[in-house]
């Protein structure tokens, strides 16, 4: 591989550079508009060490190849940088939610189009995806799904509705790969939602199934996620180990590790940048995210 840009130095984009840190690249640029947050953002997350990791401004993407950009800026800049990225045939891939669905609201569907025209090597990043697809291959599901709530306090800065905007890619992708597909081509029936300072909850009815989501945002809280299946359990839980941070999965009394989801999604992308199944797959569940936004931010 030749090489990799992170846009941003926010939180995120640690966790992500952290994560192709693993993969072969021949250099490494961490750009900000501000080459000195770059070189501080390096300097905090003790990054100094590692010799292929070059602190930039956004002039680097016009003088160097990238096999991918990792846009992890705010996500009210999202925009600006794909409009930016326009004529690159690097991988794009972007933290979610591609764009904030408060800003674009009803014209978010004619801005996707107008992004996905340009950008025909774009992914949104849900690792919970991957989650999904980890239990299910280690523990025994019932088929049918009735009931599906999920649960996700984070210490994050949002309140009211922007709770919902950044918690719910989470929450969609997950249910997307645990109810199947098809059933989010079933016509929503009913949708609902509370929202007050630090919590927000929502509650879509679709056809034979019943998805319902609690969230809340609080600096003074851990971060903390699980799920209920038909009123069943299923809990994240995390842990240091080594230095290296590691995920379980806890389900009817067993406790099962499972690999980082954030890297299956990365190391998974990066392999398949040109198997346009997994392209579109990923559009087709970006369009799922904002429809479902929209609805509950218009509700």
């Amino acid at each position: 591989m030749s090489n990799c840009a992170i846009l941003g130095t926010s939180k995120i984009a640690s966790i992500h550079l952290n994560s192709l840190l693993k993969n072969n690249f021949k250099k490494f640029f961490l750009v900000s508009r501000n080459i000195n947050k770059a070189k501080k953002f390096i300097s905090e997350y003790k990054l100094q060490k590692n010799k292929n990791i070059y602190p930039s401004d956004y002039a680097i993407l016009n003088k160097e190849n990238f096999d991918l950009i990792n846009i992890c800026v705010n996500t009210n800049h999202h925009s600006d940088c794909l409009d930016l990225l326009r004529k690159s045939k690097s991988l794009i891939i972007v933290e979610k939610p591609i764009i904030p669905i408060n800003i674009f609201k009803g014209e978010y569907s004619k801005y996707l189009k107008r992004i996905y025209k340009k950008h025909n090597n774009l992914l949104v990043c849900y690792p919970m995806l991957f989650l999904a697809k980890s239990f299910l291959k280690k523990f025994s599901v019932e088929k049918n799904i009735n009931k599906l709530e999920i649960f996700y306090n984070t210490n994050g800065k949002n309140k009211f509705n922007d709770i919902g905007q950044d918690l719910l890619p989470h929450a969609i992708s997950l249910a997307y790969e645990l109810l199947g597909k098809k059933k989010f081509s079933n016509k929503i029936l009913k949708i609902k939602s509370k929202v007050y300072s630090k919590k927000w909850c929502g509650v879509i009815i679709l056809k034979n199934t019943e998805l319902k989501f609690n969230f809340t945002e609080n600096l003074k809280k851990k971060s903390q996620f699980y799920f209920k299946i038909n009123n069943k359990t299923v809990k994240r839980t995390t842990k240091i180990i080594n230095g290296v941070f590691t995920n379980f999965l806890k389900f009817k009394n067993n406790k099962i590790k499972i690999k980082n989801p954030m890297h299956e999604f990365l190391n998974y992308s990066l392999k398949n940048k040109n198997n346009f199944s997994w392209l579109h797959e990923n559009k087709t569940l970006t369009y799922e995210v904002m429809k479902i936004n929209s609805l509950f931010l218009n509700k």
